[in-house]
């Protein structure tokens, strides 16, 4: 890998970082939510610096060429995402129906009070 190519993928990556962090401290993205994030800006900054690391990687899960490991990381990484936020939208939906539950009683009661005066 060309030092300017490493350069630019670090520049990239940073801004990418510093862009999460930003969303997180005005409230725009919750810190539970931009973990898996972070996780993965970290994990791609120390590839770029050492990119040893995923040669050897490679080597020791039996994979040939580099360029495979990167795409099945970049495939499993996907997966984690769509899975978390599948499990996101579940636990909103449930909430979303408990509260429609609660509204509904709480507006019987309101019909119930006024028909008692």
């Amino acid at each position: 890998m060309s030092i300017n190519l490493k350069i630019c993928l670090l520049i990239v990556e940073i801004l990418f970082f510093i862009g999460i962090v930003h969303n997180i401290r005005n409230k725009c993205l919750l810190l539970k939510y931009s973990l898996l994030w972070l996780a993965g800006i970290c994990f791609m900054i120390i590839v770029t610096i050492f990119p040893g690391i995923l040669a050897c990687i490679a080597s020791i899960v039996g994979i040939e060429l580099v360029s495979n490991l990167v795409f099945l990381l970049g495939w499993l990484i996907l997966l984690i995402l769509t899975f978390v936020l599948t499990i996101i939208v579940s636990d909103l939906k449930r909430k979303e129906i408990l509260l429609i539950q609660e509204i509904g009683i709480l507006k019987k009661e309101i019909e119930d009070e006024r028909n008692n005066k």
